[in-house]
């Protein structure tokens, strides 16, 4: 499920830190034009998209996901050693992306 991003947060760390759109979009591994739209608002981003923008731009996932997305107060976010787990887990294949539990 695609989170929405803060895209105007994204745009002003990404200015402030000089990195062009392009470079940011190269090394999360997206194509440029899907950054500019999630910076535009027109699109979101799956959590690990999210999570690798926030990585790159050294802030934590809540100060690049718009507030409707944000984790609710019933659902505590995950911990770094959960999500790289997790990471690790879509990455091996052992675990479908869209599976339900």
């Amino acid at each position: 499920m695609a989170r929405k991003l803060n895209g105007e947060a994204v745009k002003a760390l990404r200015d402030e830190q000089g990195i062009r759109q392009a470079e940011l979009a190269r090394r999360v591994g997206i194509d440029r034009s899907a950054l500019n739209h999630m910076e535009a608002g027109r699109s979101g981003a799956f959590p690990e998209t999210a999570r690798r923008i926030a990585t790159e731009l050294g802030v934590t996932l809540d100060d690049v996901l718009a507030a409707a997305d944000r984790a609710s107060a019933d659902m505590p976010p995950l911990s770094q050693h959960q999500a790289d787990l997790a990471a690790s887990l879509l990455a091996d294949r052992r675990l479908p992306a869209t599976g339900a539990a």
